[in-house]
């Protein structure tokens, strides 16, 4: 694309020459599109234009009740002028990446704030309660706010007609050295963390087992994969990894049942 090959066979059709009588010119198209497909196949996006992608904060001010979010974005209209909406509605979807337990997508309200709260001058975030039994961030795949981001959609299409409980993970014990950290610790971590970084795997045998089952996500192994991953995903603070001898554990007892 930055080779301008599009433009390139564009002129090309304007003039009448096909780009097949050139060899050089094909193998070009043909990697350029090898390339899409790859890209597609393994980073594949698709837009959600009603959707954001935001950090979470919590309400220092303690206006906003259990349940409740403040989400206040800037856009950009379409004659250049940045314009702030505040999203407001019961139909609110928050969920955070992974998501691989049924109880990891919450519907939530969002609600406005009064004029004067130290909360208007907020922008592209998500500000989360402090108030209830249990924070909501923790509730999306184990959340906290120290820089996670959230997918918000307000979709109707996509808001689910009923949700499941959140998961409930115990946290994982951090490792204790018993002294303090020298470099050489740091240096051992970061091998360690390379080689036993199983979360990919993990979330692709969850995904496999969740296409293969009738409950899909709610299977027993799609609920235990799911605690896997989120041990897996805390690895880098807990400094524990995940067995892969674990998730094999998972794969054959789910193939005896079969």
């Amino acid at each position: 694309m930055h080779a301008k090959v599009p433009q390139l066979i564009r002129l090309l059709h304007r003039i009448g020459l096909p780009f097949q009588a050139d060899r050089f010119l094909t193998e070009i198209i043909g990697v350029a599109a090898m390339s899409s497909v790859r890209s597609m196949k393994y980073r594949a996006r698709i837009p959600v234009e009603q959707g954001y992608l935001l950090f979470g904060i919590m309400d220092e001010t303690n206006f906003l009740k259990e349940g409740e979010v403040y989400i206040a974005t800037q856009d950009m209209t379409l004659s250049g002028r940045l314009e702030k909406n505040i999203l407001i509605g019961s139909d609110i979807v928050v969920t955070r990446a992974p998501a691989l337990h049924p109880g990891d997508v919450r519907v939530v309200t969002g609600v406005d704030v009064p004029e004067g709260s130290p909360l208007r001058d907020l922008h592209n975030c998500i500000v989360f309660s402090q108030q209830g039994q249990r924070d909501l961030p923790s509730q999306l795949g184990g959340g906290d706010l120290d820089g996670d981001k959230f997918h918000v959609i307000y979709d109707p299409r996509l808001i689910p007609a009923y949700s499941f409980p959140p998961a409930d993970y115990h946290s994982v014990t951090p490792q204790d050295l018993g002294r303090t950290v020298e470099v050489s610790d740091i240096v051992d971590f970061f091998i360690d963390h390379m080689i036993n970084d199983n979360l990919g795997r993990v979330s692709n045998v969850h995904k496999i087992r969740a296409d293969k089952k009738p409950l899909g996500t709610l299977d027993r192994d799609c609920i235990q994969l799911a605690q896997l991953a989120s041990d897996a995903v805390d690895f880098s603070k807990s400094g524990v990894p995940v067995s892969l001898s674990r998730v094999f554990l998972i794969r054959i007892s789910a193939n005896r049942r079969c």
